[in-house]
């Protein structure tokens, strides 16, 4: 029974894909939507359309009213806010483990200042006393 039924999931998907597949028979005709298309697009217009904001889309209706109540909602939602700080904190731990690939570069200086006092005989000197 678990064969079966295994073999029947596997072959269903490609039936139903071979279906999709078909040729259409030679009685079928395109139904007429009314509109004509043209065959190019050879004088299309090409005025650069606005694109609608996609994070403050509310603002299309220009309507003030509309804009003080999604600010509000905007202001007081803690889940919002928390999404926020979140998404915030994994940017952070993204940027800091993605900076381990590169390589790194230090630069160290150090600087001592010495005063030595010789007293007494310079090696390398010699004298005599007769």
């Amino acid at each position: 029974m678990k064969h079966m039924l295994f073999h029947l999931s596997v072959a269903l998907p490609f039936l139903l894909m071979a279906t999709g597949c078909m040729k259409l028979g030679p009685d079928y005709h395109r139904p007429d939507t009314g509109i004509q298309m043209p065959g190019s697009y050879q004088h299309a217009s090409t005025e650069t359309t606005t694109s609608l904001p996609e994070d403050r889309w509310w603002q299309v209706f220009g309507d003030h009213e509309i804009n003080q109540l999604v600010e509000e909602a905007l202001r007081n939602n803690l889940d919002i806010k928390k999404a926020t700080a979140r998404i915030l904190e994994i940017r952070s731990q993204f940027v800091e483990r993605r900076a381990d690939r590169f390589p790194t570069l230090g630069l160290e200086g150090q600087a001592q200042r010495q005063h030595r006092q010789i007293i007494g005989v310079i090696p390398g000197e010699s004298f005599s006393v007769e």
